[in-house]
């Protein structure tokens, strides 16, 4: 539950112009996580599109392996790509998978 400096954020974008998740053209959007706590803020707020973008990029699943260094619940959102759910559906499915691991590593969810 550390603080990272800012090369260690994850920093979110929003695609631009037509897309193919993984090559497309992106804008930052002016928001970052500092913290898996912060992240939990930034992923119940932040555009749909932008959730996408990051998420079938696996840009999620690599920060929490490092440098937030959770291998569990990196796997767990990997999993679900397959189903290719998006917008609010996935939005759910995230902040599901981080109460989940929240309770398991008895830590209050924010």
């Amino acid at each position: 539950m550390r603080t990272l400096p800012e090369t260690e954020s994850v920093h979110f974008y929003k695609p631009t112009g037509r897309f193919k998740f993984i090559k497309a053209v992106s804008q930052p959007i002016g928001e970052k996580a500092t913290s898996l706590t912060d992240f939990v803020k930034k992923i119940r707020k932040i555009d749909p599109s932008s959730l996408d973008f990051h998420y079938y990029r696996g840009d999620f699943e690599r920060w929490l392996e490092n440098p937030i260094g959770d291998l569990v619940l990196a796997s767990r959102l990997s999993i679900r790509r397959q189903t290719k759910l998006k917008g609010e559906a996935l939005r759910q499915f995230i902040i599901g998978q981080l109460k989940k691991r929240y309770k398991e590593i008895n830590v209050d969810f924010p």
